[in-house]
């Protein structure tokens, strides 16, 4: 959920009073926070395993509504991190990784329900354009 000037990453808490302060959008590491939402939500758009399904993620059998998530790495507080994969009749499944701590996981193991094989990296926030530190898989620097 986005809130109200969420996607500019706005200094002082949200007051219907006030306008929202736009012109924070234009400071380096808040305009790379617009690039981040804007990039995330044309993937959202784009690829249909994102959204599709919602209304039923777990499936439907009296429906014929196929199973559209499941949770791929769940128990790793240790870590802080977590993965689930979408998927969606005849589309590409899409894995999302999310790693809530500061630090960099490399080969990181994950059990995918979609057997071996190579996954494209559609995108990480720890790209340089998004403020992030340019370490991650995808990076375009």
């Amino acid at each position: 959920l986005l809130f109200m000037d969420a996607e500019i990453a706005q200094g002082r808490e949200w007051n219907f009073a006030q306008s929202v302060d736009w012109h924070e959008g234009g400071e380096e590491l808040r305009g790379k926070l617009c690039t981040w939402v804007s990039d995330l939500l044309g993937v959202y758009l784009n690829h249909k395993p994102l959204h599709a399904g919602d209304d039923e993620p777990h499936g439907n059998e009296d429906l014929g509504i196929p199973r559209s998530f499941e949770w791929t790495e769940v128990d790793n507080r240790s870590a802080c991190v977590v993965a689930f994969v979408r998927h969606w009749k005849g589309e590409r499944p899409v894995l999302v990784v999310c790693n809530f701590s500061p630090n960099q996981y490399n080969r990181y193991a994950l059990g995918v329900p979609f057997g071996a094989g190579s996954w494209q990296v559609l995108l990480s926030s720890d790209d340089l354009r998004y403020g992030g530190r340019g370490a991650g898989p995808g990076n375009n620097g």
